[in-house]
Order: C-alpha cells, then sequence, then structure tokens
C-alpha cells in the first residue's frame, strides 16, 4: 500500500521543493520563456507572464488529487523558483512511477538538479513506498543524463518517436532504478 501524501515540502541543501503559489508566476515566465530550457519538456516556451499565470492557475496551484505531485524549486539564497519537478505517471498497483523536470538556465551545471533529484527518489521510495521509478530524456538531453546516471538509474532503452512536441516527434532514453537497487547504493555511502 502507497502512503500518498501529495506535494509536501521537501528540502535539499540549496532547495526548498514546495507546492506551486498563484505569485509564482513571474518566476515561472522567467524560466518557461527559454527555448533552451523548454525544448525537451512539452510545452511551448511561454509568450508573457499571462500564459504563465494561467498555467498555475489552471491546475499547478488548486489541484485536489492528494496522490498528485508537482513542486515548485526555491533557491535558498534568492527566495525564487527556478525549476519544477512532476510525477507525469503514478501506478499504485505496481509501486511504479515516472518523473521529470526542468530549471532555469542560469543554473544548469552546478549539480542543483542532481541534488534534488536525489532527494525527490528518496522521498518516493523511503516515503511514499515505490518500488520502481524512471526518468525519461531525449538522446540529445546530455545534462539530464548525467543528472539521472548521477543518481543511479539504469538505461534500460531507446524509444523511438513516442512523444510529440515544438511540430516534431522525438525520441527518449529510458532510465530506472528498483527499490533494491537504491537500498544497496545507499548502504555502499
Amino acid at each position: 500500500m502507497l502512503e500518498h501524501k501529495g506535494t509536501v515540502k521537501l528540502e535539499t541543501e540549496r532547495i526548498i521543493l514546495r507546492r506551486w503559489e498563484l505569485g509564482d508566476a513571474q518566476d515561472l515566465f522567467d524560466y518557461a520563456k527559454d527555448p533552451d530550457v523548454t525544448t525537451y519538456v512539452g510545452f511551448e516556451p511561454h509568450a508573457s507572464v499571462e500564459v504563465s499565470q494561467k498555467l498555475l492557475e489552471d491546475g499547478w496551484v488548486n489541484y485536489e488529487d492528494i496522490a498528485k505531485y508537482k513542486w515548485a524549486m526555491m533557491d535558498k539564497e534568492s527566495g525564487r523558483v527556478i525549476g519544477d519537478i512532476s510525477l507525469v505517471k503514478v501506478n499504485d498497483r505496481h509501486r511504479f512511477c515516472e518523473f521529470g523536470f526542468s530549471m532555469k538556465k542560469e543554473f544548469w551545471g552546478k549539480g542543483i538538479m542532481t541534488e534534488v533529484t536525489a532527494r525527490i527518489i528518496e522521498f518516493l521510495f523511503e516515503e511514499i513506498g515505490m518500488h520502481r521509478i524512471e526518468i525519461r530524456c531525449a538522446p540529445e538531453n546530455i545534462g539530464s543524463r548525467r543528472v539521472i546516471e548521477k543518481n543511479g538509474l539504469a538505461y534500460e532503452g531507446h524509444l523511438r518517436e513516442c512523444y510529440f512536441t515544438h511540430g516534431k516527434f522525438l525520441d527518449s532514453l529510458v532510465f530506472g532504478i528498483l527499490k533494491p537497487d537504491y537500498d544497496k547504493q545507499k548502504n555502499k555511502k
């Protein structure tokens, strides 16, 4: 039996993971307008802060499903939201989930997403009771692949043209980790 808690506040050394708030529209727009950030996330760059505000109003903020997980990544130093993490699939019966992430470009390459991903994986295995976690990324997305591999997920396959975004079909690499593998990695530290 999984222990769903919804989007609870989590912390890492540099980031607070929390629910989205309506007041986060400007911060969301600041990174969601960047085509480099949105290349692989499945939505077009935001054309205005109003687009970001509508997205927050239409479901990122006031969702009722306790089992839904969608975190705003708030930088502790600046107090600004710099990215997001979302569970895109949750299967209670099989204790499986998949998640994705995006982050403001100026924070890339600093180990922040690796740190945040480790905390999400810990939460999903230890507090929710998942057995398998999956993350996918485009073959060209080297930064995301590094984050995934640093967190111990194993490469499992290449899906050809499995999702449509920005007017074209894209491939996806599949990475996964099982709870027993996570436990072994944790015990080695």
